[in-house]
């Protein structure tokens, strides 16, 4: 093993030139693949693309923000909502309504895309989601 390491080091002092260039050859890859490298990545690494999860996801009349098991949605001038954090993945944050509601939203699961986007709703079929409204990442 010595020997090995003692050999590679001797090639490398004595070929600087391709060392730099083998170093260099994953990075520029990495570069020239762009967004389908690193959605690759984030893949792999099993996080989202935008690298975290927001405490605050914003809208245009109110926030929901994270609270551990618990999120709450407060909507300017109007309320707040309760919502039990359900599963979170790479891609979405699933939310089940707590707040006490009458009819057919007492059943309401929201799902937030963890990097912005639209935000989406549905009753008791995961399966047909409904759009709400554009969220971003807050802070």
């Amino acid at each position: 093993m010595r020997n090995a390491l003692a050999a590679i080091a001797a090639w490398l002092k004595d070929n600087p030139l391709l060392a730099i260039v083998g170093a260099l050859v994953p990075v520029f890859g990495l570069v020239a693949g762009g967004p389908a490298a690193w959605a690759g990545l984030t893949q792999i690494l099993g996080i989202p693309k935008c690298v975290t999860y927001a405490k605050v996801y914003s809208y245009s009349s109110g926030a929901f923000a994270d609270g551990g098991d618990k999120w709450v949605e407060s909507v300017k001038g109007v309320d707040t909502f309760t919502f039990k954090l359900a599963h979170r993945n790479p891609e979405f944050i699933i939310l089940l309504n707590q707040t006490p509601r009458v009819g057919y939203r007492s059943d309401m699961i929201v799902r937030l895309p963890v990097c912005g986007g639209t935000a989406q709703w549905t009753l008791e079929n995961p399966e047909h989601w409904i759009d709400l409204y554009q969220i971003w990442r807050g802070t």
